[in-house]
């Protein structure tokens, strides 16, 4: 089970709204799984749970 943590940044107003609301402002995400360039991540509250790209995704930054 890979346990790695990530920080992400939104780009998108319904990122930003995720962020504010969902992850309660807490930009640390578990990695879940890695798949072909996505990561499926969690909020580090396990309130909110999503696929991301982690080169060009519409959505988030992805900061290493």
């Amino acid at each position: 089970m890979n346990m790695s943590l990530i920080t992400i940044a939104p780009k998108s107003p319904k990122a930003k709204n995720r962020l504010a609301n969902t992850m309660g402002g807490n930009p640390l995400c578990r990695v879940e799984q890695r798949v072909n360039g996505k990561v499926f991540l969690a909020s580090a509250n396990r309130k909110y749970f999503f696929w991301a790209d982690e080169n060009n995704d519409p959505h988030w930054n992805i900061l290493h």
